[in-house]
C-alpha cells in the first residue's frame, strides 16, 4: 500500500515537511523562468507577507522499502525569508505508527521555494532523518524535489506541497535497504498564496550601486550597468506592496548585500563586506 496520488496541492511551505522527512540534501532548483518569491496570506496587490510557517502532513508520509513501510505524521515549524529562492529554516517532528520513530538530525532543515508560474513553485530542501523501525537506519535524499501550489490552485483551497515515489539513499544502518521511496503531501495551517516579488530601482547611496540614474517612473535603473559600484542605484526585488520612496530591505542576490537577514521592513546584522542577500535602501 503505497498510498500514491494523495492528490494534494499543498502550500509551497508544505514541501518542507516532505523534504525533511527523507533527510535530503537537495539542491535548489535553477530555472530561467523562476522568480524571486514570497508567501502571502492574501491574494491582491497588497501582500501580507507570511514569515512564520506551520505545515502538517496530509495523512501519513510513507517511507517504502523492501523491508517495511514506515508511516509517520509530520509537523514543520519554520521562518521564511523572501528571495530567489525564498528560504525557510525550521524543524520537523514525526509521530509514527507501529512503534517506529523518525527523528530529524543535523537541523535546522532548509527549504527552498522558487515561483515558476501562477501559484506554482518548485520546492527543495536539506535534511537528514533517523528512522528506527525494527532496523536502525539513516536516510538522505539528493536532488529531492517537490511540487508546490498556492491556495488558488490547490484542491484544499489553502495550498499544498507533494512528493511521490522519490528515491532516498541509506546513509548508515546495518541491513538497512540501500534505497527507499518517499511519498508525502503537506499543507499549511492557514491559507497561503505564492507570489513573485517585484523589481525596483533601489537608492543604496553613492558608490554602492551599479547604476547612475533611474527612469522618470523610478521603476527601472537606466544608463549603462557598470562592472564596479560607482552609482547610487541598484536593481533589487521587494514585496509586492512596497511603494515608491519607501525605506526597505530589498533582495539583491547572494553576496551583493551587506545584510544576511530580512525582516519585512528592515535588514538585520550589517556586515563590513558584501556577504549577504539583502540591501537597505529607498525605492526610487
Amino acid at each position: 500500500m503505497k498510498g500514491r496520488k494523495v492528490k494534494s496541492p499543498l502550500k509551497m511551505l508544505g514541501l518542507a515537511a516532505l523534504a525533511a522527512l527523507m533527510g535530503m540534501a537537495v539542491i535548489g532548483a535553477s530555472s530561467a523562468s523562476a522568480e524571486p518569491t514570497t508567501l502571502c496570506s492574501n491574494d491582491n496587490s497588497t501582500c501580507t507577507s507570511v514569515s512564520h510557517i506551520h505545515e502538517t502532513s496530509v495523512g501519513h508520509a510513507l517511507l517504502l522499502s523492501s523491508f517495511a513501510t514506515v508511516q509517520c505524521e509530520a509537523l514543520f515549524l519554520g521562518d521564511a525569508e523572501p528571495g530567489a529562492p525564498l528560504i525557510i529554516e525550521g524543524t520537523f517532528s514525526y509521530t509514527c505508527l507501529s512503534g517506529c520513530t523518525a527523528t530529524e538530525e543535523n537541523g535546522p532543515a532548509e527549504i527552498k521555494v522558487l515561483k515558476e508560474g501562477t501559484e506554482l513553485a518548485v520546492v527543495t530542501g536539506e535534511g537528514l532523518v533517523h528512522v528506527v523501525c525494527g532496523l536502525n537506519c539513516r536516510y538522505n535524499g539528493v536532488g529531492l524535489e517537490g511540487h508546490g501550489v498556492g491556495a488558488l490552485t490547490a484542491g484544499n483551497g489553502k495550498g499544498e506541497v507533494s512528493i511521490e515515489g522519490a528515491t532516498v539513499n541509506k546513509e548508515s544502518g546495518f541491513l538497512c535497504p540501500s534505497t527507499s521511496e518517499l511519498d508525502i503531501t503537506t499543507e499549511p495551517l492557514s491559507t497561503t498564496y505564492i507570489q513573485a516579488m517585484k523589481m525596483v530601482c533601489l537608492d543604496v547611496g553613492a558608490n554602492n550601486g551599479h547604476f547612475l540614474s533611474t527612469n522618470a517612473a523610478g521603476t527601472e535603473c537606466t544608463g549603462t550597468e557598470h562592472g564596479t559600484r560607482i552609482g547610487r542605484y541598484e536593481l533589487a526585488w521587494v514585496l509586492p506592496d512596497v511603494g515608491r520612496s519607501t525605506h526597505t530591505c530589498a533582495y539583491v542576490g547572494p553576496n551583493n548585500g551587506f545584510y544576511l537577514e530580512h525582516d519585512s521592513t528592515k535588514c538585520l546584522v550589517e556586515h563590513a563586506t558584501r556577504i549577504g542577500r539583502y540591501e537597505l535602501g529607498v525605492t526610487a
